[in-house]
């Protein structure tokens, strides 16, 4: 079973995980899942739909953490990273501020590329929506990464043939 440890999390996959009613994987993969307020706002637009209470469940029984902005330490940050800084959305420019301030996260939870990219940038160890099911099969968590991903597809969640192909190399399903 995966060591548990804090990791912040973007808006898409928590929002791709309530897509597939696997949010309970969260407690099962990791320690804490905080999710600064932006994400927050991203998340719970007030419409209620079945995700929204999903995410919202997930709050209530303390498997994901609100925590507050963190305003962006530019100065302390490479040069690229400050250039490509606009390039990000709210939510994933206020979780890599986060990450980059915070001693105690183990990984980003991103699925976007400018904020992938950006956590390459800074160093920081980033996990997918895909990612992060490839990791619950290799802990035992579901018997087919294959099932679940076609399962995401489905529910209308797009990740590239590319990468769906190489996670289900790396957990034997190829």
């Amino acid at each position: 079973m995966a060591a548990k440890v804090t990791v912040i999390a973007d808006a898409s996959p928590l929002i791709a995980l309530a897509m597939i009613d696997r949010l309970a994987l969260l407690p099962q993969l990791f320690g804490t899942v905080k999710v600064v307020h932006t994400v927050c706002q991203e998340i719970m637009t007030g419409q209620f739909d079945s995700n929204e209470r999903s995410i919202a469940h997930a709050v209530e029984q303390g498997w994901i953490l609100p925590v507050a902005d963190v305003a962006p330490d530019l100065g302390s940050m490479p040069v690229e990273a400050v250039s490509g800084w606009r390039y990000l959305d709210p939510g994933e420019a206020a979780s890599i501020s986060l990450a980059w301030s915070a001693s105690d996260t183990h990984s980003v939870l991103i699925d976007e590329t400018a904020g992938r990219s950006m956590c390459s940038i800074l160093g920081l160890p980033f996990l997918g929506t895909a990612g992060m099911l490839g990791l619950a099969k290799a802990n035992g968590l579901f018997p087919s990464a294959k099932a679940e991903l076609e399962r995401l597809h489905a529910a209308g969640f797009w990740i590239s043939a590319n990468l769906v192909r190489l996670v289900l190399a790396r957990v034997g399903e190829a």
